[in-house]
């Protein structure tokens, strides 16, 4: 499970290594799924693409957003 700072697990270093490697081949990042609820983001889907992005210093990443009602 990814803590707060969206660093990943032990168990799924591999899949993190593999993506951060891609990506600094010049791969892009897949946009991740977030929920909007209110001013808030929540991840749905692309914790290690969230943690990949961090990790590279990027300020932004490209997203599929559903706004919830509040």
């Amino acid at each position: 499970m990814f803590d707060r700072r969206f660093r990943p697990p032990e168990s799924s270093r591999h899949r993190w290594e593999r993506l951060w490697t891609a990506n600094r081949r010049g791969a892009p990042l897949p946009p991740i799924s977030v929920f909007r609820l209110g001013d808030e983001h929540f991840v749905d889907d692309g914790h290690h693409r969230v943690s990949v992005a961090n990790a590279l210093g990027m300020v932004a990443i490209d997203a599929e957003v559903t706004e919830l009602a509040t």
